[in-house]
């Protein structure tokens, strides 16, 4: 038997396991800004996966080329953000690791040549060159690729936005 209750499941004599939850929010306008913003998250985890797993990643709808993708290294459990543009990385912003079955805040913000993030209120780690992408599709549970290797295996309390970059003590403070 599981830890917890999932949600109800049908059967007629066998067993059965659900899917992941994953979600996306395909229409992102009028209150997302590709310029600048700040997304803070609470989650845990459950257990280190085998795969990089994502929270919630920022995309293009077309694949890995454009996004900004919370992640959890697998071999590390460092809790960071990547962001690509047209292929190319522009930023890979590493945090702490983070510890199984216990709560994290972590934020991230992001302008032009301006990018910064912060987990559970520590040293704000930022990146000074990189353009933004275009992102037109949030996925809750998931990465950009929606399958077994991407989906987060937490718990994911609360997502927020704000349609501004939040000045490093801002992003420090939040997530403390």
């Amino acid at each position: 038997m599981a830890a917890f209750a999932s949600s109800y499941i049908p059967t007629l004599a066998a067993s059965v396991t659900r899917s992941a939850d994953v979600a996306s929010v395909n229409t992102l306008s009028p209150w997302f800004s590709n310029v600048e913003g700040t997304l803070y998250l609470e989650a845990s985890r459950y257990a280190t996966a085998a795969n990089n797993e994502a929270p919630v990643s920022l995309d293009d709808t077309g694949g890995a080329s454009s996004r900004m993708s919370t992640y959890t290294a697998s071999s590390t459990n460092v809790l960071g953000e990547f962001i690509a543009d047209g292929g190319a990385t522009q930023a890979n912003l590493a945090t702490s690791a983070v510890t199984n079955n216990v709560p994290f805040k972590f934020g991230i913000a992001y302008k032009a040549n301006d990018f910064a993030a912060s987990k559970d209120g520590a040293t704000v780690v930022t990146d000074t060159s990189g353009t933004v992408p275009t992102i037109l599709r949030m996925t809750i549970g998931a990465t950009f690729v929606i399958g077994a290797a991407s989906q987060y295996n937490g718990h994911i309390r609360r997502i927020a936005y704000f349609p501004r970059r939040l000045q490093n003590a801002e992003l420090q403070a939040l997530t403390a």
